[in-house]
C-alpha cells in the first residue's frame, strides 16, 4: 500500500494529517455557526483516521500509523459522541483494508477508544493549557505503550523479532516518537484555536457590556425620578382610598416595584463594585433567606432547606448587595424545580474560604446551556431577561469569589458559589 515511502517519511506524512484537522477547521469555520456543530469536527477526524490508515507502514502484517490520534482528539475535544463515530469508522475501515492482524486491530483501537473515553471525562475539567497539554500526550502515550508491547511480543510469537531486532526497534522507537510529538502539536493547535474563540466571545461579552453600561448610565437617573413621584402619589392614594380600587392602587405599586428593581439591575452593570464594606456572617444570611423565600417555596410546592456548619463564618462585603445575589440563586432554582421538588442550601468552611451550594432536584440544563449561563441577556425562563443572574455573579466575583454551575438534564442543578473568609 505504501512501499514506496520509506517509514519516516510515512510517519511525518501522518503527522501532518493528524494536524490537518485543526488547521482545516481554523481556517474554514473557526467562528462561523456551522463549526459550533461537533459534526464538523467529527467528520474531520474520521477522515484523517482514514487516510492515515491509507498511509501506514506494514511491518509484517502490522499497519503503523497514527489513527490513534484523530481518535483520542475526537473524544476530547468533539466529545463522546464523536469520538464513537470515528471509533466506528476506523473499525470500518481496518476491516475493508483486512489482513491476517485484523483481530488485533479490532482490540488494540477499542482500548484506545475506551480509555480515551475514561479520560476525556477528567480533561474536561483541567484548566491551563500546559496541564490540559501535559495530560492529553499522557493519555496518547499510555495507550501506546500497551501497543506497542502488544507488537513485540506478536513479532516474537511469530519469530519475526529474532530476524530483524534492531530495525524492529529502530521502526516501533519512531512510531513511538512519532505518536508522542504529533499528540503534542494537536493539542496545542486545539488549545489555540479554543483560546481564540474564547477571547472573541469575551470580546463581544465586553461591548454588550460596554453598551448597557452606557444605556444604564444615561437613562437610569431620568427613568427612576419620575417612577420615585409616581409611586409616592400613588402611596397616598392607597392610604385614603377604602373602596374596591385599592387591590388595583396595590397591582400598580408592585408593578413599579419590579419596574424600578430592574433599573437597579441595569444600574449595577454601571457600578459592579461593592458599597459600604462590613463584616457578615454567612449563616445569618442564609438563615434570613431560607426564612424570605420559604413562603414562595411553599406557595410553588417546593421544600426549601438550610444546612449549616457550627462554626461561625463572617466575610468582608456588602450585606444587602451579598443578600441580593444569593436570593436570585435560589429565586431561579425554587422556579426552575417542578412541585413537589427540593431546594437545598448548603454552606461549608474550610482553612481559607466558606463554600455555599444551591441544590435543586428541577428541569436542569444542557452543556451548551451552561455555557451561556452568566452572560448578557441570556435566560432559560419564559420571562425573563438574564440581567438578575449576570448581576449577582459579578457581585460574588467583586468578592474576590467564584460561581460554578452544574446541571444535568432531569436531574437538577448545583450552583457552588466560593468566597475568601475573613479571620
Amino acid at each position: 500500500m505504501s512501499s514506496g515511502l520509506v517509514v519516516d517519511e510515512i510517519l511525518l506524512l501522518n503527522i501532518l494529517i493528524v494536524l490537518a484537522p485543526v488547521l482545516i477547521y481554523s481556517v474554514l469555520f473557526e467562528g462561523k455557526e456551522v463549526g459550533q456543530s461537533w459534526q464538523i469536527r467529527t467528520a474531520l477526524h474520521s477522515f484523517a483516521a482514514v487516510l492515515c490508515m491509507v498511509y501506514s507502514f506494514n511491518y509484517f502484517d502490522l499497519y503503523l500509523d497514527l489513527r490513534f490520534i484523530p481518535l483520542t482528539l475526537a473524544f476530547l475535544y468533539g466529545g463522546a459522541k464523536s469520538g464513537w463515530v470515528v471509533f466506528t469508522i476506523i473499525i470500518i475501515a481496518r476491516t475493508y483494508i483486512g489482513g491476517e492482524m485484523l483481530i488485533v486491530g479490532y482490540i488494540s483501537t477499542s482500548i484506545v477508544a475506551i480509555l480515551s473515553y475514561l479520560f476525556s471525562k477528567r480533561f474536561n475539567n483541567i484548566v491551563g493549557k500546559w496541564n490540559r497539554v501535559k495530560y492529553a500526550t499522557t493519555i496518547s502515550a499510555i495507550p501506546g505503550l500497551f501497543q506497542l508491547i502488544a507488537i513485540f511480543y506478536i513479532l516474537d510469537l511469530k519469530g519475526y523479532l529474532s530476524i530483524s531486532c534492531g530495525l524492529t526497534i529502530f521502526y516501533i522507537g519512531a512510531y513511538a516518537f512519532a505518536i508522542v510529538i504529533s499528540m503534542m502539536i494537536a493539542t496545542l493547535l486545539h488549545e489555540a484555536v479554543n483560546e481564540k474563540q474564547k477571547i472573541r466571545e469575551e470580546m463581544i461579552q465586553v461591548t454588550k457590556l460596554k453598551t448597557v453600561s452606557q444605556l444604564a448610565a444615561s437613562i437610569a437617573h431620568e427613568v427612576r425620578n419620575p417612577l420615585t413621584v409616581v409611586k409616592g402619589f400613588l402611596q397616598l392614594m392607597k392610604e385614603e382610598e377604602k373602596g374596591g380600587r385599592s387591590q388595583y392602587l396595590k397591582l400598580i405599586l408592585s408593578e413599579l416595584v419590579r419596574a424600578e428593581l430592574i433599573i437597579t439591575n441595569y444600574l449595577n452593570f454601571s457600578k459592579p463594585h461593592l458599597k459600604e464594606l462590613q463584616l457578615v456572617q454567612v449563616k445569618d444570611c442564609i438563615m434570613d433567606i431560607v426564612s424570605l423565600l420559604s413562603p414562595l417555596a411553599l406557595k410553588e410546592g417546593i421544600e426549601l432547606e438550610g444546612e449549616y456548619c457550627d462554626t461561625p463564618v463572617q466575610i468582608v462585603t456588602n450585606r444587602e448587595q451579598f443578600q441580593q445575589a444569593l436570593i436570585n440563586f435560589v429565586k431561579n432554582a425554587i422556579e426552575a424545580t417542578e412541585k413537589g421538588g427540593r431546594v437545598h442550601i448548603l454552606l461549608k468552611k474550610s482553612n481559607q474560604d466558606v463554600k455555599l451550594f444551591i441544590v435543586d432536584n428541577g428541569n436542569g440544563m444542557t452543556k451548551e446551556q451552561l455555557e451561556q449561563i452568566g452572560t448578557l441577556f441570556y435566560t432559560t425562563k419564559d420571562a425573563g431577561t438574564g440581567i438578575g443572574t449576570m448581576v449577582s455573579i459579578q457581585i460574588i466575583e467583586a468578592m474576590n469569589g467564584t460561581v460554578h454551575y452544574q446541571s444535568e438534564v432531569g436531574k437538577g442543578t448545583t450552583v457552588k458559589i466560593t468566597i475568601p473568609i475573613t479571620e
